[in-house]
């Protein structure tokens, strides 16, 4: 049984002294509750959720920890300092882990940033849209190196990247072998490898185009969003467009809208000119061209191909060579008429009615021209007659990655069309 001296000295009031002098035999409390190795199990327990790839990381956090927390006392004045460092080795264990970090963080030479809002000024300068903000999230589900793009929530894309390598891009003509990893670039649908860093000279000597990864993910995003460009054009932004047209010229947007021409059948045909990436920067000229044709019809797919005629020079001069050419695939004469007879309006526009064999055939026989016209460096262009033109182009749209279908009367009459294939039926 203790004798009362020292009863009372554990039940006397702590004063410096007294905890200096505790403090020098070793008396100092330790906390049962939240030892830091019980931290760091806890740690380990939860983070073996986000799949094994972590092991390796987490058995350098456990070294550090064992190694330098075990007898580190818990107090007031000591545990903040314990977390943070605790923190920090836990955040340099985790982050090289999600791969496409280093893309993002300028601390480490990553500059997506900067290459997302270069993009979205230079969509704007296109197109003549204003993309909504573009946000970059790591998501701790998706494989490490993995970029998921997503639209509304909606996942539209995914592709996985090799971010300490170069990826180098066959243009579609080369049959020379180069050491790497096989993939396919997501943005055109074009053969390519992965290459470690020391094999850049060698790709651009045999012919490769050779670009990093930030680069990869810049322009699969800036596809996706042409792409879907239609999508994201919504109301508001009619209304934001005729607003900044009014102010330069009121009449062009008070004599057209709502008289002529509705908000509902003008933001249509904005839609149908951005699906095929055409811009409509020039709101002022297509509202004109509205002006004249809108008494005439109120189809917003035919309205729409006479507002294409406005920018043809706009749109020849995006698929013309630096000789003043475009190379082209067309459609023989009888395959031309049989599409135009089979021409129908339909409630969700302009569509072309074949039977099931006829639609095969054709489009495997378009998407044979078009390959072999990728294979020797040409974009996949089919020249029509006008009156086929949009229903063809959406007929084909989902099986032939990136087609352009542009008519007779886009071209300008000084442009020298030379066609590449002729495909039949």
């Amino acid at each position: 049984m203790p004798d009362e001296e020292s009863f009372q000295e554990k039940t006397k009031k702590a004063t410096p002294k007294r905890i200096r002098d505790a403090r020098e035999k070793g008396q100092v409390a330790r906390s049962q509750e939240l030892s830091p190795v019980g931290v760091l199990l806890v740690g380990i327990m939860s983070l073996m959720v986000l799949g094994p790839y972590l092991a390796a990381n987490l058995k350098g956090l456990a070294t550090w920890a064992f190694g330098n927390c075990a007898g580190f006392v818990i107090r007031p004045d000591t545990a903040p300092a314990l977390l943070w460092q605790v923190s920090w080795v836990f955040a340099k264990a985790v982050a090289p882990v999600i791969g496409l970090i280093p893309l993002v963080d300028a601390e480490q030479g990553g500059d997506l940033l900067d290459r997302v809002a270069t993009i979205r000024k230079q969509l704007a300068q296109d197109l003549g849209v204003i993309v909504p903000p573009i946000r970059i999230r790591d998501n701790v589900q998706l494989k490490p190196n993995l970029h998921e793009l997503k639209l509304k929530g909606v996942s539209i894309a995914r592709y996985e990247m090799m971010v300490d390598h170069l990826l180098a891009i066959n243009p579609g003509h080369l049959e020379d072998e180069l050491e790497g990893f096989d993939t396919t670039e997501p943005a055109f649908g074009m053969k390519a490898k992965w290459i470690i860093q020391n094999y850049k000279e060698l790709a651009e000597m045999k012919g490769f185009t050779v670009i990093e990864p930030a680069a990869v993910i810049a322009t699969h995003l800036t596809e996706i969003i042409k792409s879907h460009a239609s999508g994201l054009f919504t109301r508001q932004d009619v209304r934001n467009l005729l607003e900044r047209v009014k102010r330069e010229s009121p009449p062009a947007v008070e004599e057209v809208v709502p008289e002529i021409v509705s908000l509902s059948t003008l933001q249509k045909v904005l839609q149908n000119l951005l699906a095929e990436r055409v811009s409509i920067r020039d709101a002022a000229g297509i509202l004109e061209v509205l002006a004249d044709y809108g008494s005439q019809t109120k189809e917003p797919d035919v309205l729409t191909e006479y507002v294409r005629m406005t920018p043809r020079r706009n749109i020849t001069t995006n698929y013309m060579s630096v000789e003043g050419r475009i190379t082209v695939c067309t459609l023989e004469p009888q395959t031309e008429k049989l599409l135009a007879d089979n021409v129908q309006a339909t409630k969700q526009g302009l569509m072309l009615v074949l039977s099931p064999a006829q639609g095969e055939t054709l489009t495997e026989n378009l998407k044979k021209a078009t390959v072999k016209m990728a294979r020797e460096g040409y974009a996949p262009i089919i020249l029509v007659s006008p009156n086929v033109r949009l229903a063809l182009r959406r007929y084909v749209q989902n099986a032939i990655l990136n087609i352009v279908v542009l008519s007779h009367s886009e071209i300008t009459p000084e442009i020298e069309v030379y066609s590449n294939e002729v495909v039949n039926l």
